[in-house]
């Protein structure tokens, strides 16, 4: 073989052995038991904001449909999936430090599958009105963050709340 021929052999063979502990990004795959705890944090109703924090990009917050421990390839992990709405989302791109994002709402979102990573999962706290903390973090799972918690503020979760997506309610901390 030629060194060329070696060297893409070789690329190729550490592309397959690191293809399986690749498997997902952060928190996607888990031990079924961490799945099941998600799903259970994760009841029909509740309001939850994707958010990549490393990435700068926009929140989205989502109202769950449905979330439920699927099974993956690899028998010692599950993944969560979630059928859920799209109800708000960011108007603009910027540091959750520089306060609350404001939220534009979206009416008459339609119910739809969405990855499931618990690194960029934010739920409501139960400490602090209007915060959403990182389902990871508080499972206190390694994972890679910028943000634990975001603002979202009273005022676009009551714009959610009023909102028109097929009956679901939304879901908020005890207390509230």
């Amino acid at each position: 073989m030629s060194r060329s021929t070696n060297v893409l052999f070789s690329a190729l063979i550490a592309l397959f052995v690191t293809a399986g502990a690749a498997r997902a990004d952060q928190l996607q795959w888990l031990p079924k038991a961490e799945a099941e705890k998600a799903v259970a944090a994760l009841p029909a109703g509740t309001l939850y904001v994707d958010y990549i924090s490393h990435m700068q990009g926009k929140p989205v917050i989502y109202k769950v449909v449905k979330a439920e421990v699927i099974a993956t390839s690899d028998a010692n992990y599950s993944e969560v999936k979630m059928t859920a709405i799209k109800v708000a989302e960011a108007r603009t791109q910027r540091q959750p430090s520089d306060g609350p994002f404001q939220f534009k709402t979206i009416e008459g979102g339609q119910a739809e599958v969405v990855a499931c990573d618990l690194a960029y999962v934010y739920v409501p706290s139960a400490e602090v009105a209007g915060s959403f903390v990182n389902l990871g973090k508080k499972f206190k799972l390694e994972c890679s963050v910028r943000t634990i918690a975001l603002e979202v503020g009273q005022t676009t979760i009551d714009a959610i709340g009023r909102l028109r997506t097929a009956g679901i309610v939304a879901t908020l901390p005890v207390g509230r």
